[in-house]
């Protein structure tokens, strides 16, 4: 019987021996835990950094949000016969917190305009500069109705105290600064601008001016009431007055001559 016990353990001590080499050859092995790349489950990548934020080139172009009708926003026509019904607009920025200011001026820090139309008029403003004509003062982008309303109504009064009588004030003041609602400034996508003293009429016959009327179009600006237009637009000749309709259409407007009215009604 001791005998049979003894052959028992025996076999009993090599079957667990074999048993633990098997099972430290089939333990995995830290370096082959790590599952490969695959197209479905990439291994991540380090971060290097944050990526610094980019201007868009002047060939690039944004997907603009559709108005009513398919017209991108930025060739919204807004008039006395088209007036703005969109309430305050999508896609504005505030401009001092969008640019680098290194080449442009704000008359106030708290201005808004289209991001898009921002980041062109980036762009434009580094241009202008560079070529010696800059920098770009910029003393109204974004306007509310409500606002327009006061801006209005204080030209009005103007208009009054110069003399024209009540009755015919408030069409003498739509020649110079639109009705609340027929104003462009809604959209979010027009300027004024100032020349070196900050006045708007010291922007005419500027080297800015200038400039703009060559170059502008590059970059989807185009000074929106000409002085050959008037008639069209309903308003005085503005040339501090510039408006982004991006570079395919500005391009389009310089080469066949058309103002906005025109380009979007033809």
């Amino acid at each position: 019987m001791k005998k049979n016990a003894m052959i028992q353990w025996g076999l009993v001590a090599v079957l667990g021996a074999a048993l633990a080499a098997v099972a430290m050859l089939l333990r995995p092995d830290a370096s082959l835990a790590k599952p490969e790349a695959s197209p479905f489950f990439p291994s991540p990548q380090p971060i290097s950094g944050a990526a610094s934020p980019t201007f868009l080139s002047v060939g690039t172009t944004t997907q603009p949000i559709q108005a009513a009708g398919g017209v991108p926003d930025r060739l919204v026509l807004v008039n006395s016969n088209h007036p703005w019904t969109g309430g305050t607009p999508q896609g504005l920025c505030t401009i001092a917190q969008q640019i680098s200011c290194q080449n442009i001026r704000l008359k106030n820090k708290e201005m808004r305009a289209q991001s898009e139309a921002v980041l062109a008029l980036q762009q434009m403003a580094d241009a202008m500069a560079a070529e010696g004509a800059g920098p770009l003062i910029i003393v109204s982008a974004y306007r509310s109705v409500d606002y327009q309303d006061k801006l209005f109504q204080n030209k009005v009064q103007r208009v009054i105290a110069s003399g024209t009588p009540m009755s015919n004030a408030e069409q003498v003041a739509s020649q110079e600064v639109t009705r609340p609602g027929d104003s462009e400034h809604h959209t979010g996508y027009a300027f004024d601008l100032a020349g070196t003293d900050n006045l708007l009429d010291s922007f005419a016959g500027s080297d800015q001016e200038r400039w703009l009327l060559e170059n502008g179009p590059k970059y989807g600006f185009v000074i929106r009431y000409p002085s050959d237009k008037t008639e069209v637009t309903g308003i005085i000749h503005e040339p501090w007055h510039i408006r982004y309709v991006g570079a395919e259409a500005a391009s389009d407007m310089q080469r066949l001559g058309m103002c906005l009215e025109e380009y979007v009604e033809r």
